[in-house]
C-alpha cells in the first residue's frame, strides 16, 4: 500500500470515528431530553454526556444548564424536597459524586475535576453508644460561584459557599466558606492566596 493511500485511509478512519462519537453524544443528549422530568428536571441545549450516569432519586430536581459536559460515572442524586442546580458552561469530570438534600447550587463556567464529592450532608454522630448510621443527618445548603476551579478528589462539606473564580487544589477538604479569587489547598483547606495576586500562578 502506498504511503499517500495509508494516509488516505487514517484519515477515513479518523473521520468515522469522529463521526460515530458525535453521533454518539447526540444520541445520549436527546435520550435525556425526551426522558426530561424523570432523569433531569432541566437539561440545556449542548451539553454533552461522556459515559454512563447514575442517579440516586430519578425523579429528583436536577437541572443543567447549556453547553456542560459531564463525564462517566458521574452519580447526581436529591430527593423530592431538594435541588442540585448546574449551571451553564460547567464541566463535570468522571467519578464525581454531587448529592443534595437540601440545595446544591455550582455557578457558570465551573470546572470540577475528578472524583470531586460535594454533598450537603453529613452524619450526626454525637451519641456514642448509638450506631452512627442510627442517628440520621444534618443538612445545610452549598453554593459554589461561577468560574471555579476544583481539582480532583476534593470534598465539599455541608453549609460551603465557595465565591466566585475561586481555584481549589487536588485533594483539599473544604469544609469552611471561601471568599472570592481564593486559592486554596489542605485538609482542611486554607486559603493560600488570591487570583491576579499571587506570584505561583504566574510560576
Amino acid at each position: 500500500m502506498s504511503r499517500s493511500q495509508l494516509s488516505l485511509n487514517r484519515l477515513l478512519i479518523k473521520s468515522v470515528w469522529k463521526a460515530a462519537r458525535v453521533n454518539r453524544l447526540i444520541l445520549v443528549w436527546l435520550f435525556y431530553k425526551v426522558c426530561e422530568g424523570i432523569y433531569f428536571r432541566q437539561l440545556g441545549w449542548g451539553t454533552q454526556i461522556y459515559g454512563r450516569l447514575r442517579f440516586g432519586n430519578a425523579a429528583a430536581d436536577i437541572r443543567v444548564g447549556r453547553d456542560c459536559m459531564i463525564g462517566h460515572e458521574v452519580f447526581l442524586s436529591a430527593t423530592d424536597t431538594s435541588s442540585v442546580i448546574i449551571g451553564s458552561g460547567c464541566s463535570i469530570n468522571n467519578g464525581c459524586h454531587i448529592v443534595s438534600t437540601t440545595k446544591i447550587e455550582i455557578g457558570d463556567e465551573t470546572a470540577i475535576g475528578e472524583f470531586v464529592s460535594i454533598r450537603d450532608q453529613n452524619h450526626t454522630f454525637s451519641d456514642p453508644d448509638k450506631a452512627v448510621r442510627e442517628q440520621g443527618f444534618t443538612s445545610a445548603p452549598i453554593k459554589i460561584g461561577r468560574d471555579v476551579w476544583i481539582g480532583r478528589g476534593v470534598f465539599v462539606g455541608p453549609g460551603v459557599e465557595i465565591g466566585d473564580k475561586c481555584v481549589i487544589g487536588a485533594n483539599s477538604v473544604v469544609v469552611k466558606s471561601l471568599p472570592a479569587y481564593s486559592i486554596a489547598v489542605g485538609s482542611p483547606a486554607r486559603v493560600i492566596g488570591t487570583r491576579g495576586v499571587n506570584k505561583s500562578e504566574t510560576r
